[in-house]
């Protein structure tokens, strides 16, 4: 992002949390400009969930920008030391209908994200969520780390997954293979 870019964005942001009123002009102007700057702005936007009184607006335009390729982006923020910026962006994630959760998946095995943050995303998209990319998770992690992820699948298991994943319980439930 360009010096200029960057001036604008952060202006643009702190007329968000100065603002007493969606309905302004300005703050009206102001959205539809950080949500042209688009990835670029992210970061920036991001960043305001670490005070408590992050503006509804912000968080509302956080969670109209997350993608498939700008998820990236929020997930580094789930191993954010701060608890208020981790939290924000759980519930942003969790709240966002415009990408793909099934990339969340990837990050189980990811020691910097927080994985009760992850498990809270993850649950709420439970029905979007693909048998196949669990699977393939649990045969990527060593038998320790399972458990992990099967307590998460027993809590957010469909009736769909249960045929791909049964195989996974076998051991841990005592069926017969």
């Amino acid at each position: 992002m360009g010096v200029f870019t960057s001036l604008k964005v952060r202006k643009s942001i702190n007329l968000l949390l100065s603002s007493s009123s969606l309905y302004d002009p300005q703050v009206v102007k102001t959205i539809d400009y950080l949500k042209e700057a688009g990835d670029s702005a992210i970061p920036k936007l991001l960043d305001t969930l670490e005070n408590k009184h992050a503006p509804d607006v912000i968080k509302q335009l956080l969670t109209t920008l997350v993608r498939d390729d700008t998820l990236p982006l929020y997930v580094k923020e789930l191993g954010n030391s701060n608890a208020q910026k981790v939290a924000g962006v759980a519930n942003i994630l969790s709240d966002s209908k415009t990408y793909d959760p099934n990339h969340l998946i990837d990050y189980c095995t990811n020691s910097k994200v927080s994985q009760t943050a992850l498990t809270q995303i993850l649950t709420h998209h439970k029905d979007r969520l693909g048998p196949q990319a669990i699977q393939s998770l649990l045969a990527r992690m060593d038998k320790d780390s399972r458990t992990s992820i099967l307590r998460f699948v027993e809590q957010a298991a469909t009736k769909s997954m249960i045929p791909v994943l049964l195989p996974w319980f076998r051991p841990t439930i005592g069926l017969p293979a």
